[in-house]
């Protein structure tokens, strides 16, 4: 049976390249004119392309936010500053909001917060960081992120 993309493709003496899906696989046929008006039709098949196409768009997006965050982090040494940076990083490509806990060696750790709009505040956690609820997951990269991470 002729898939419904290539059979509106096939008009006669009008036939024009055309692209779809056959079952789980995507095809583009181009037409060939033969005498008598027939047209014969080139099929190849694009499964392949389409998926690694598909994950090079993916990989390019890592690598943009990995220069922007290598770049934005590199501008400056200032611890403070460096952590509002990486909270509004992760916030804006990796979550909805972020915290970032540096490590010290006193009990109290400084921390930035990055809520949903983009907000930077800053404090300290008082607590050990294994109070903070969710971050044995968080660092066991549980749950998975809801953006693809």
């Amino acid at each position: 049976m002729l898939p419904q993309w290539l059979a509106e493709s096939s008009v006669p003496g009008a036939a024009h390249a055309a692209s779809g899906r056959v079952g789980d696989r995507f095809f583009s046929a181009h037409p060939t004119p033969l005498e008598g008006g027939e047209t014969a039709w080139w099929l190849a098949e694009e499964t392949d392309h389409r998926v690694a196409v598909g994950e090079l768009r993916s990989h390019r997006g890592h690598t943009s936010f990995l220069i922007e965050a290598s770049s934005t982090l590199l501008a400056s040494l200032n611890l403070d500053r460096s952590m509002e940076t990486t909270a509004r990083l992760a916030a804006e490509h990796l979550a909805d909001a972020a915290v970032v806990i540096a490590p010290g060696r006193s009990r109290r750790l400084p921390l930035a917060v990055c809520d949903h709009r983009g907000v930077v505040s800053r404090g300290s956690l008082d607590e050990a960081p294994s109070t903070v609820p969710g971050l044995a997951e968080a660092l066991q990269g549980f749950p998975r992120s809801p953006r693809g991470g």
